[in-house]
């Protein structure tokens, strides 16, 4: 198991919510990421998760993933949910039950040891009325692969922004193509700059 700080626990809402996450950064991408089988077992999470990544890789210019396939090896943390412990893996998964808040879509925990982040773990709420694919204009449903894209941005260390057009917003974007979806191409091509060279 990982040890180190909790940081900036951020979570992805229906409505407008705060963030204040400051969860440091990655010694270096590609970053070893699993998924629970609620996705891997399931071809439209999957492919919603699949179109997450490359959102974010596309925007980046490089590999930022290194998806590892399904994750076997139990709770990827140790503690309560609502106060992680310790984290002994990268890992996407939906959690249940669910302790926040139901109109919290998802939750990212990064542990970090000396301004480097160590682990993370995204949670995803099994009680929300998702849909998959284009689906983000359906009544009364939250877009999976947009929540994923969400998630994953904070995983890579990107903060919220007001922008209701980018994928950091802390709502939901409501959008059925992906390549609309903005981006604080500044903030990623920051993240991206203190990543050693190899």
């Amino acid at each position: 198991m990982n040890q180190g700080w909790l940081v900036g626990a951020c979570a992805l809402v229906i409505g407008l919510s705060g963030c204040g996450r400051d969860q440091g950064e990655w010694a270096g991408f590609p970053v070893d990421l699993y998924a629970g089988p609620e996705i891997t077992q399931d071809s439209a999470k999957l492919s919603d998760f699949q179109a997450a990544m490359q959102f974010w890789e596309k925007r980046a210019g490089q590999k930022l993933f290194n998806f590892q396939g399904e994750w076997k090896g139990g709770s990827p943390f140790a503690g309560a949910v609502q106060n992680v412990e310790a984290i002994s893996a990268n890992v996407i998964f939906y959690q249940s039950p669910w302790p926040f808040s139901s109109t919290v879509a998802g939750q990212t925990t990064a542990f970090q040891k000396e301004g480097l982040v160590q682990s993370a773990i995204i949670m995803i709420n099994p009680e929300m009325h998702f849909c998959s694919g284009a689906c983000a204009l359906q009544p009364e449903t939250t877009s999976l692969r947009n929540t994923y894209g969400h998630e994953l941005g904070h995983f890579i260390g990107m903060n919220h922004v007001m922008d209701e057009s980018n994928m950091m917003n802390p709502t939901v974007i409501k959008t059925t193509d992906l390549n609309l979806v903005k981006v604080d191409s500044n903030a990623l091509k920051n993240i991206l700059s203190r990543q050693p060279t190899n």
